[in-house]
């Protein structure tokens, strides 16, 4: 279970350190280290929910420890004589890609990292000639799930936009066998890392009549957002955003998941994973929970009607 004393560090939010785990907690139960860079209510707001749904199913709860980058160093954050934790949880990029440079035996399982962040680590560990036991919940969401998103809020648009860059150009195989059977055509801008995503994006635009947002870091940045979201409202050609604050500033509406319902599946992992003689950690996947969010002020000066988010998230979850 989750140690007694992470409670009130959730609640405030502040300082979650070293916690310690061994034996003595295990009572034959399986040991997960969850390693984040920071405190910060995302993390907090994750954490709270992974104990919340842990407690449903006490008998099966493994013993939870969480440890702070930012109290301590990676290279300091597992000490050789003691015994391993059965399973490592990484929060946010950072924590994963400083844990896995340190060639643990124990398996890994990323939470709230984009899909391109987890194969970059996951190709530096193939190359470094290293054994991989890596798995992640993406922060992304499935493209199907986002194309029936554009379905739902534009039911006329056909031409959809997307910005790639040279760590996503690999995605646009499955963009069109996704799209495909959708009836929408993809509208494809590559973005090298001496363009600007926005000038790319202009020439797109003239023959898109919707944009998606794909997360990549070269295109979908704090530098370029705000020109990303200028350029299509300039155009009036709506973006579908990548999280909820892209919606807040200016795209009509995103599919994403918040840290509680990311806590939610991590939670049903953990329990599955960990209950087993011997740990199963399952393959990469996307998240399982969801919410979308919508700009009404932007959808009423494109002249669109949309439903509200609650009803969107109701026909999204129809399986299709």
């Amino acid at each position: 279970m989750v140690q007694k004393y992470l409670k009130p560090l959730l609640r405030s939010g502040l300082a979650l350190t070293l916690l310690l785990w061994g034996a003595a907690y295990a009572a034959g139960r399986a040991e997960v280290v969850l390693v984040i860079d920071k405190a910060h209510p995302i993390y907090s707001e994750l954490l709270e929910s992974l104990e919340r749904h842990l407690a449903q199913d006490p008998d099966a709860k493994p013993v939870i420890s969480v440890i702070a980058l930012s109290d301590t160093p990676a290279a300091r954050l597992f000490n050789a004589s003691q015994k391993p934790p059965d399973l490592v949880v990484t929060v946010g990029t950072v924590a994963a890609a400083q844990v896995a440079a340190l060639g643990l035996p124990t398996p890994i399982l990323s939470v709230l990292i984009p899909k391109i962040s987890f194969e970059e680590i996951k190709q530096q560990k193939i190359r470094n000639n290293t054994p991989v036991r890596l798995s992640a919940i993406y922060l992304d969401q499935p493209l199907g799930r986002q194309f029936d998103l554009i379905r739902l809020v534009l039911p006329k648009a056909r031409r959809v936009g997307v910005l790639l860059g040279p760590g996503t150009r690999g995605y646009e195989q499955e963009l069109l066998t996704i799209a495909t059977p959708r009836k929408l055509q993809l509208q494809i801008g590559n973005v090298t890392e001496k363009e600007n995503p926005v000038t790319v994006l202009d020439r797109l635009l003239d023959d898109s009549d919707v944009m998606l947002g794909i997360v990549d870091p070269l295109v979908f940045n704090r530098t370029n957002a705000q020109n990303i979201l200028l350029t299509t409202y300039h155009h009036r050609v709506p973006l579908i955003g990548i999280s909820p604050g892209y919606v807040r500033a200016g795209a009509l509406a995103a599919v994403h998941s918040t840290p509680a319902e990311i806590g939610q599946q991590l939670a049903e992992i953990l329990v599955s994973a960990t209950g087993k003689p011997a740990l199963r950690l399952p393959a990469p996947q996307y998240p399982k929970y969801f919410s979308v969010s919508v700009n009404s002020h932007v959808a009423q000066s494109l002249g669109i009607i949309l439903d509200d988010e609650e009803t969107l998230e109701r026909k999204l979850a129809i399986p299709k």
